[in-house]
């Protein structure tokens, strides 16, 4: 199993979203709100996968993404986005993010997503964007 961590403001797709990861192989799951620092805590536990979940009513702040990417280098840093558009695709990938995922995608579709991504390495993630512009 594969350390998580999920950053989120505790809504009820929460739960939804923990068997999602499940499914791709990471857990145990440690739930942190992502409205205050969260550095610390990551920093300790040091996991292997950080998912940060944005809610729908207001953005995310990218600073919740490069406070996750800052405290644990190697993490796969995956955001799921509520109305992500293009440019803040390329803020969240320049602030840290490895993947930003659409919030409406499937819960099979997510699962799969993951579990691909957690057998990049995570020093990669670069390279694998750049593969799909070339």
């Amino acid at each position: 199993m594969t350390s998580t961590v999920v950053l989120s403001d505790g809504s009820p797709r929460t739960a939804e979203l923990e068997r999602s990861l499940a499914a791709a192989g990471a857990g145990p799951v440690r739930h942190l709100d992502w409205r205050r620092p969260v550095g610390a805590p990551i920093a300790a536990i040091q996991p292997q996968l950080i998912f940060i979940d944005e809610p729908a009513c207001s953005p995310l702040p990218l600073a919740v993404i490069r406070e996750a990417r800052s405290s644990a280098p190697r993490a796969t840093v995956v955001v799921r986005a509520a109305w992500p558009d293009a440019n803040w695709l390329v803020d969240a990938q320049l602030s840290g993010a490895s993947a930003v995922l659409p919030s409406q995608l499937a819960d099979d579709r997510l699962a799969a997503t993951v579990g691909e991504l957690l057998h990049t390495p995570a020093h990669e993630p670069q390279s694998t964007a750049l593969r799909w512009a070339a």
